[in-house]
């Protein structure tokens, strides 16, 4: 199972949020059995929510003991090795990274303030920001309102704010504000690694390619694609959405759901999604890729 909190940005920033979840997945070890009950949360911070993987535990007891009070010892000692996390080489971080570091600075320009760590933790971990699904990202549990608002607009099929040449890869940003905004996202970054993979692994026989990274930010979804040298043949595309509608069958892709109840409180079923991937027709596609992409 998997228990997702909302934790909403401070200052355009996820630092608190992220130093919360250390300090939570990091209180109470003080010996080896403690240290093998926690040692497989593998907690994820997100820009708007966190994510724990729980297992099969009893989800109360989960709730219980992150809802306790934070050690302040251990807020400090993790503000360190947060900042070391975040120096890490790998392209994930290093996109992180750049988007993160005059945010991070910001939100602690005088120095850590405990309390207002501690604050926005009594604020977020309770049960009016908790969401739990199973290991399909099918919801159990749902303890946030679903606002019914049919202003929502769909916008990526009309504007692509910003494109950005970056290391073996582009950046593309996309405005967020509806669920149909990061279902087609993450497509985009289905074709593209599905696309660089059979291109550099399966033709030219490399090991190592370049791969996708979506990151959602304060309104925006930031995707990081890897460069190919020819446009995805129709062909390609088709199968494409073929395979990521068998992924949200599956329940592989589901997690977007869940991801836009926390950011908005929107919250597709399964078919919602496929139907829309089905309504997007191939040239709608190509113009997205002409107007935005860079070709290597």
């Amino acid at each position: 199972m998997y228990l997702y909190v909302q934790t909403p940005p401070v200052d355009s920033s996820n630092a608190i949020a992220h130093l919360i979840e250390h300090s939570i997945h990091n209180m109470g070890i003080y010996s080896i059995e403690k240290y093998f009950e926690k040692c497989d949360y593998n907690p994820e911070t997100y820009f708007s929510y966190t994510k724990y993987d729980i297992g099969d535990q009893n989800y109360n007891n989960f709730i219980t003991e992150i809802e306790k009070p934070l050690d302040k010892k251990i807020i400090r000692k993790e503000y360190k090795a947060l900042r070391e996390e975040l120096r890490e080489k790998s392209f994930v971080n290093k996109f992180r990274f750049v988007l993160m570091e005059k945010l991070w600075k910001k939100t602690t320009k005088n120095g850590l303030n405990i309390w207002d760590i501690i604050s926005y933790h009594e604020r977020y971990y309770n049960e009016q920001h908790y969401v739990l699904s199973d290991n399909d990202f099918n919801i159990i549990e749902n303890w946030i309102k679903i606002e019914d608002n049919k202003h929502w607009e769909f916008l990526i099929l009309n504007q692509f704010d910003k494109v950005i040449d970056w290391e073996k890869n582009f950046i593309t940003i996309l405005k967020y504000s509806h669920w149909k905004d990061q279902v087609l996202s993450d497509f985009i970054g289905i074709l593209f690694d599905t696309r660089a993979e059979y291109n550099y692994r399966y033709i030219q026989w490399l090991y190592h390619y370049p791969y996708s990274c979506v990151i959602e930010w304060d309104g925006y979804i930031w995707i990081a694609l890897p460069l190919i040298s020819t446009y995805p043949e129709i062909d390609f595309i088709n199968n494409a959405m073929k395979y990521y509608c068998t992924l949200i069958m599956e329940g592989k892709a589901r997690e977007n759901s869940i991801i836009n109840l926390l950011y908005i409180n929107q919250l597709p079923s399964k078919q919602d999604m496929i139907s829309f991937i089905h309504g997007i027709s191939i040239d709608t596609i190509m113009n997205i890729i002409r107007r935005n992409i860079f070709l290597k």
